[in-house]
């Protein structure tokens, strides 16, 4: 008889008859289990459990048994007298006692684990040998066989994320590797062969910024370690430093300062604390005071001032100013100024008036005229002109001139904000104000908006690849980055030198359908099926890469943003009523499936052109491109096959570019006077029917903000139902500025409202 069976007849099984071991261990056969949950499950999302491997005689059946109470966790030597106390984790409440010479081995659980990271890292799986490597370290950290396992992890991952050409990310895991061990075999020579293979594609896109944190990187996480080749590259950098500081020194003495800024914005992307390219910045901007500002969307030459287009919205205050402007937006609602000088309303709300400043008149001199400010007035009021302002005319009854100095307009009934109606109104041409800039284009990539003043220039260069701006910015090429993409917030948080500024306006992300899209597009249950196949909630959330909470950043269910905060006065257009609809792919896939058939059945049968992908095109802004990857992404899984198109916003607008959908961001500074350009039959998006005219027309004849409120609560409601367009997500943008340029607001409507007393402060130095 066995050791086990006699200890096993000595517990709270000695009841059962006496039997052979071989029974013994049949009796156990419906308690043995290598794991307690199924495969499908990761082992350390399991109940720990440890295994009991019995001795031959037992035809070493294997027990699992919940965590033993054994300390140190390792079987125990010499072995003690006194038998082994378990619980089988098939049968909890009963408590069983083994002789220690019928055990030949105990799995601790933090064994089977420490196997089962060795098992997926050798298979490749490097995500959840992490896992349960990191499992581990938190639980186990001086468990045997750890480290070497950790070490044989980093270099199999690093080995693997080399071939796929992921050198970054390579290196970032040798720095771990370098931590763990740093006499590691091949350590060395793998570090400089990745150093070198990440120096040398920088520097072939001239990314000097990518290529000194590549150094940065050796210096942080590789201190001691002996990197010949890397150690060369120093010595290029300081000889590249001095390379573009003489060909600054050349370009100044040529008076070519903008081939100046651009030497010393290489030489300080080579080395940021160079006395001697700061001392050149100052020289240069004391000669040619100038601004560079790094963008993404050009320029246009003729800006139209519309909701969906961010580059004209950012240039306007430059070269296409508007007779009123919001200039702020307080607790209180937005207020409202004049390019110029003030904007009054009478105490009943029956009369509008626009007061010339004195030093404004006698700036511009005979160019400007109050009585040409009064004629275009009358045009834009005129329904019939092709000047027509929809939202000016249809409260405008009359225009005059009071006094020399005071342009008095009679409305046709009281308004809440009547001089927002003026806010896309040009106030440039036929006698009135000059714009403040004139636009000097020097090449594709680079505009220049030099003040009339004289006082200084704005340099836009515009860039194609994100990581190379933001890579400039830091670099101190750029004095501004006029879009800050959401994933670089945290890199910029309390950055020595640099302020993040905020947009004051929410900015709604939706998608337009082309009034030319293909007949299964232009369908209601196809517009649906867009807003049950995209996830608004899980885009905002990871917007940021998951790292911070980005405020103001949620998913979309109207027309119009819905605020920065709840307490934010732009949220009057927004029902709290109303929530997003819920991702449901399935429901997706067969609205899509009941367009397409719609559409088919109307055209007498399918056509090629719907067998071909459905086409979204988008701008070149920094979130757009992700966006769009994910609605391919999601829309590909409920069926819907998308092809992307990028295209500058002017060419998606002037019809140059065919597309099905379109990704608009809509930035709207009052929707009291837009809803109508937007949501009317003329609109941006599908004309939603009777309803919506209805609802236009009570919100026309609102007269006090209570009956405004509820009339753009109905408008929302409407729009929800028939989706004149799909809105998607709503966020809150920024841009960043060098702390040495003065005169920025760190919260502001369009980035360059108060762009004439921008100073740059050359004292401050680069930072």
């Amino acid at each position: 008889m066995s050791p086990f069976r006699r200890q096993q007849l000595a517990s709270r099984l000695a009841h059962r008859p006496p039997a052979s071991a071989r029974v013994v261990a049949l009796l156990f056969g419906v308690l043995m289990s290598v794991g307690a949950a199924p495969a499908a499950e990761r082992l350390i999302d399991q109940v720990p459990y440890d295994v009991v491997v019995l001795d031959r005689a037992n035809d070493f059946a294997e027990l699992s048994v919940y965590p033993l109470a054994i300390e140190p966790r390792r079987m125990p030597e010499p072995r003690p007298s006194e038998p082994l106390s378990l619980r089988l984790t098939d049968r909890p409440s009963e408590e069983f006692e083994v002789s220690w010479g019928a055990v030949e081995e105990i799995k601790f659980f933090e064994n089977l684990v420490l196997e089962e990271a060795q098992r997926l890292a050798s298979e490749g799986e490097f995500d959840g040998a992490f896992e349960h490597l990191d499992w581990l370290a938190q639980r186990y950290p001086r468990l045997a066989g750890l480290g070497p396992t950790i070490q044989k992890f980093l270099r199999l991952e690093a080995v693997a994320t080399f071939k796929e050409g992921d050198h970054r990310r390579a290196l970032a895991i040798l720095a771990s590797l370098y931590a763990q061990d740093p006499q590691a075999p091949g350590l060395t020579a793998a570090v400089d062969a990745i150093s070198l293979r990440m120096l040398n594609s920088y520097l072939g896109q001239r990314d000097y910024g990518g290529a000194r944190g590549v150094l940065s990187t050796l210096d942080a996480c590789f201190t001691g370690l002996p990197l010949p080749k890397s150690d060369s590259w120093r010595k290029r950098f300081e000889a590249g430093v001095d390379r573009e500081l003489g060909a600054a020194r050349a370009a100044i003495g040529q008076k070519d300062f903008h081939r100046a800024r651009e030497a010393i914005a290489r030489a300080r992307q080579l080395k940021p604390d160079s006395a001697e390219a700061q001392a050149l910045a100052d020289e240069v901007y004391r000669l040619n005071p100038t601004v560079v500002v790094g963008v993404f969307r050009p320029a246009p030459h003729e800006p139209k001032l519309r909701c969906d287009h961010p580059a004209a919205l950012r240039v306007g205050p430059l070269v296409a100013p508007t007779i009123t402007r919001l200039e702020a937006y307080p607790p209180s609602g937005s207020v409202y100024a004049s390019v110029f000088g003030e904007v009054l309303s009478d105490d009943s709300g029956g009369r509008l008036f626009i007061d010339f400043d004195p030093a404004f008149v006698q700036t511009h001199g005979s160019q400007l005229s109050p009585y040409a400010l009064a004629r275009r007035l009358l045009r834009l009021a005129d329904p019939d002109s092709e000047q027509a302002i929809t939202a000016f005319s249809r409260i405008a009854t009359e225009v005059r001139m009071e006094d020399p100095t005071r342009v008095s307009i009679g409305l046709r009934k009281p308004h809440v904000k009547p001089a927002a109606t003026l806010a896309t109104a040009p106030a440039t041409g036929d006698g009135l104000a000059k714009p403040p800039f004139v636009r000097q284009d020097r090449s594709e990539s680079i505009a220049a908006f030099s003040a009339r003043s004289g006082e200084v220039t704005i340099e836009e260069r515009r860039f194609e690849d994100e990581r190379e701006a933001f890579s400039a910015f830091l670099g101190g090429g750029l004095h501004v980055l006029s879009e800050l993409a959401p994933w670089r917030l945290e890199r910029l948080t309390d950055r020595a030198g640099v302020v993040v500024g905020t947009y004051r306006l929410p900015t709604l992300h939706a998608l337009v359908v082309s009034p030319d899209a293909r007949a299964d597009v232009l369908t209601s249950e196809f517009r649906r099926a867009l807003c049950y196949g995209i996830s608004r909630e899980r885009f905002v959330t990871n917007l940021s890469g998951g790292r911070v909470s980005l405020e103001g950043y949620q998913a979309a269910s109207g027309p119009f943003a819905a605020g920065a905060s709840l307490t934010d006065p732009l949220r009057y257009a927004y029902s709290e009523r109303i929530s997003p609809r819920s991702f449901t792919p399935q429901l997706a896939a067969i609205l899509a499936s009941v367009a397409r058939t719609k559409a088919e059945k109307a055209a007498g049968g399918s056509s090629p052109a719907m067998k071909e992908p459905i086409v979204l095109a988008h701008d070149t802004g920094p979130v757009a491109l992700r966006a769009c990857e994910l609605i391919r992404a999601q829309m590909t899984a409920a069926g819907v096959e998308i092809e992307l198109r990028e295209a500058n916003v002017e060419s998606l607008l002037s019809g140059a570019v065919p597309y099905d959908l379109r990704y608009a961001e809509l930035s709207v500074e009052e929707p009291l006077t837009a809803v109508a350009d937007l949501l009317g039959p003329e609109g941006l998006g599908v004309d939603c029917g009777a309803a919506m005219r209805m609802a236009l027309d009570r919100l026309d004849n609102a007269d006090a903000w209570t009956e405004v409120n509820l009339a753009m609560q109905e408008i929302h409601e409407i729009a929800h139902d028939q989706l004149p367009y799909v809105p998607l997500w709503q966020t809150v943008d920024h841009y960043a500025y060098r702390e040495e340029l003065g005169g920025v607001d760190p919260e502001c409507v369009r980035l360059y409202e108060n762009s004439a007393g921008w100073r740059l402060n050359t004292s401050r130095g680069a930072r």
